[in-house]
């Protein structure tokens, strides 16, 4: 028989024995540590990565999540039993009323004409009226001339608008304008409507007389003439 180890040998070995699990037990936790690694990258798709979604693998694509979190109550959709409705009330005053009634039996085909009434329903369909039509309004602007200086004096800011028959105020925008005088202080046809006394010549000269006149009277305070 062989000689039983010393004590100095079991404890030797013991030293050995502890050292190798020591190793084995580092190489074990980075093989791990790889094993995890990998298969993180095998794992990864879209996701729960930033990869896009072109590269998944057509085999590996998970059906998309619902986005609603809700899940069925069983109750079919629409009313439910029991719920109250709400309805338009009918008017007692409607503007056209129909009646609508069989002319023969659906049964034997026999003539209804006369025959007891059994049941009479109410309906009603409210329809929503045309909107009206535009409403038109003219504003004709008349320019008229002064009998005392000939200027043409159209319509101002401050001119206050006035309702004409809709007739004659159409006659007016056809009627022929009046002629301007002529040198002479005669006027053509239509002249007789608006008189211009005296030759152009004088009306100038009235005009800028009135205009000094009031710029003066302006100047000094008082009121034109």
């Amino acid at each position: 028989m062989p000689d039983a180890p010393t004590y100095e040998q079991l404890l030797a070995h013991v030293v050995e024995l502890e050292r190798v699990i020591v190793a084995q037990a580092d190489r074990i936790a980075v093989q791990l540590d790889r094993i995890a690694e990998l298969e993180r990258k095998v794992g990864a798709d879209s996701s729960n990565s930033s990869r896009p979604p072109s590269s998944d693998a057509p085999w590996a694509k998970k059906p998309a999540p619902k986005r609603s979190s809700r899940t069925r109550s069983g109750r079919k959709a629409g009313k439910q039993p029991g719920a109250g409705s709400v309805s338009r009330r009918l008017v007692d005053d409607p503007d056209e009323t129909f009646e609508v009634a069989p002319d023969r039996c659906g049964g034997c085909g026999e003539s209804l004409d006369g025959a007891p009434e059994v049941e009479r329903v109410r309906r009603q369909v409210a329809d929503v009226s045309p909107p009206p039509p535009p409403k038109v309004t003219e504003y004709q602007l008349v320019s008229r001339q002064c009998r005392g200086c000939g200027r043409h004096n159209a319509p101002a800011v401050g001119d206050r608008p006035r309702r004409v028959n809709p007739a004659a105020a159409r006659a007016a925008t056809r009627a022929p304008a009046p002629s301007a005088p002529s040198a002479e202080g005669t006027a053509g046809p239509g002249s007789a409507l608006v008189p211009v006394p005296g030759s152009a010549a004088g009306v100038c000269a009235r005009v800028r007389a009135g205009a000094c006149a009031r710029v003066r009277a302006r100047a000094g305070g008082g009121r034109s003439p």
